[in-house]
């Protein structure tokens, strides 16, 4: 049976500052309902569980862009396909 609410999936990343270091991310957005989840790659905990945020379009996931979420920017490194 096929799934309306697939997933497009992104590996992002974001720098933190204190430690100077890139922090790997998998980004999954839902184009359904405009939510998206977020997975630490490292320990492979949810990071942020999946909520709507309607500040994340599907036109500004692309690799190379850079995205705003709570405060956070991420950078888009790659389709996670």
């Amino acid at each position: 049976m096929v799934s309306f609410d697939e997933p497009m999936v992104f590996n992002v990343s974001w720098y933190d500052e204190m430690g100077a270091v890139d922090r790997p991310y998998r980004l999954l957005f839902y184009p359904m309902d405009n939510s998206v989840e977020i997975i630490d790659l490292k320990s492979g905990k949810v990071h942020l569980r999946r909520i709507r945020n309607f500040d994340v379009q599907k036109s500004a996931l692309f690799v190379g862009n850079q995205i705003q979420i709570y405060g956070r920017t991420y950078k888009v490194a790659e389709f996670g396909d």
